[in-house]
This record gives C-alpha cells, structure tokens and sequence, in this order.
C-alpha cells in the first residue's frame, strides 16, 4: 500500500494538474474496481473537479455537487498521468479519468487487485468511508502514544 507521503504528492500534484477541470468520462477495464452502483459511475462525467483531498489512505476527488469519487490504491497502486484519451491496456491498467488536459491511469500491479473506486453524495457518505485512522501528522504526542 502507498504509505501516507505517497498519497500527499498524489494529492499534492492531482489538485495542481486537474483543479477546476471537467471530467469527461470515466472507463473502467473491469467493474471489479467499482466499489458500489449507486451512485452511477457516470454522474461524475461532465462535473468539475473542486478539490482534491485525503481520507485516510484514500485519495478524495471532489466534484461539483457533492459528488465525491473515493480511490484506495492498496498493494501496489499507482495513478499515472497520460495524454488526453489513454488506451486502459490489458493487464495492470483498472480505470482512465480522462479530463480535458490529460487521463489518469489507475493501475495495480497485484494479481489480488484489491484497489478500488467509490462514488458517493454527500460529506456523510463520505465520512462513513473514514476507518477512524488517527491523523498522525495533526495528532499530538499524546494521542499518538494512546493509540500505540
């Protein structure tokens, strides 16, 4: 799994690239990645992208209308930054986020592809997908040692 630096820079860079920018679709390889039906996958096409943040070790994409696309890279995961309308190659390659200026590749290089995609509605829907990890690098000393 990335650990918590990694998942800063994706962050870091995703907001820097693809703020304010419309989705225009995404295409999955297989809907294994896909988490939930409902919402559809495809209420994030033609939404821009509003912020870009972390849960945990989850990787937030914040869309107009409080849609939110939650993306768990898990073992082995990577987001890789492609031309405008990347082929998903066989193999590795699980979804394309194709936006105006680029396509972000989700892959996993795991046979278990356990790395996943979720859409909800909502700050509640989202937060139920928070598993309560502590913010290590908001937490004081003190709750780090209680939660040791």
């Amino acid at each position: 799994m990335p650990e918590l630096p990694d998942i800063d820079v994706y962050v870091e860079r995703l907001e820097a690239m693809l703020s304010r920018e419309v989705l225009e679709q995404v295409r999955l390889r297989s809907v294994i990645v896909l988490r939930a039906a409902e919402p559809p996958l495809s209420d994030l096409h033609g939404r821009m992208l509003i912020k870009v943040r972390r849960l945990g070790k989850q990787i937030v994409l914040g869309f107009e209308g409080q849609l939110f696309a939650v993306i768990h890279l898990m073992t082995s995961g990577l987001l890789r930054w492609h031309s405008p309308a990347a082929a998903i190659l066989k193999g590795n390659d699980l979804a394309a986020s194709d936006f105006g200026n680029g396509t972000v590749l989700f892959t996993e290089t795991s046979k278990k592809k356990h790395a996943s995609l979720r859409v909800v509605t909502g700050e509640t829907e989202l937060a139920a997908l928070d598993q309560g990890s502590l913010e290590v690098l908001e937490a004081s000393f003190e709750a780090f040692a209680a939660r040791l």
